[in-house]
C-alpha cells in the first residue's frame, strides 16, 4: 500500500508537469513596445508593423532633406527610398535620392538614411511614406522657416 501511494503521488505530480509544458499558448498576443521614448509613428499592416521616424528636415531653397529611421516590429517591414513623397502647392515630388537601404526589416531589425528631393517648384509641406500599393503609411509636416519666395513679377518704380 505504501508504494501504491508513492506511485499514486509521482504521477500527480508528472501530470502537472506535462499539462504545463503542453498548454496552448495565449492567443496571438500584441508585440511588446519597443520602448516607451521610440520616436516616430507606429505603422501597422497586414503584414508588418513599426516604427518610421523622419528627423532632421531641413527645407532650404532647392532641397528637402530629412533623416528617416525604421523598426521593424512584426513580419518584414518595405524600406524604399522611392515609398517617400512630397507634396506642396499641388507638385508631388517623387524619386528621392538617398542611401538608405532597400530591404525588408525582420521583426526587431533597424535602419536609417538620409533622403533627398529636389525642389523645382512650390515648397512642400508635406512627406508621405506608402507601401508598394500606394497605399498611404503615415505623413510628416514641413516646417519651413524660409521667407517666403519672392515673384517673378512684379512692378518696377518709374
Amino acid at each position: 500500500m505504501k508504494n501504491a501511494t508513492r506511485f499514486a503521488g509521482l504521477a500527480g505530480a508528472t501530470a502537472v508537469a506535462l499539462t504545463a509544458l503542453v498548454a496552448p499558448p495565449a492567443a496571438h498576443a500584441a508585440p511588446p513596445p519597443v520602448s516607451p521614448a521610440t520616436p516616430g509613428k507606429y505603422v501597422t499592416h497586414e503584414t508588418f508593423s513599426g516604427y518610421i521616424d523622419v528627423t532632421s528636415m531641413r527645407l532650404t531653397d532647392r532641397t528637402l532633406r530629412f533623416t528617416a529611421r525604421f523598426i521593424s516590429t512584426r513580419g518584414e517591414f518595405p524600406v524604399n527610398r522611392l515609398y517617400f513623397s512630397a507634396k506642396g502647392g499641388g507638385t508631388t515630388y517623387r524619386f528621392p535620392t538617398s542611401n538608405l537601404p532597400t530591404r525588408r526589416l525582420a521583426s526587431g531589425d533597424r535602419t536609417m538614411g538620409v533622403v533627398s528631393f529636389q525642389v523645382n517648384g512650390p515648397r512642400p509641406t508635406i512627406v508621405s511614406y506608402r507601401d508598394a500599393q500606394g497605399h498611404l503609411l503615415a505623413t510628416w509636416p514641413v516646417r519651413s522657416t524660409l521667407p517666403p519666395r519672392s515673384g517673378s513679377s512684379g512692378s518696377s518704380g518709374s
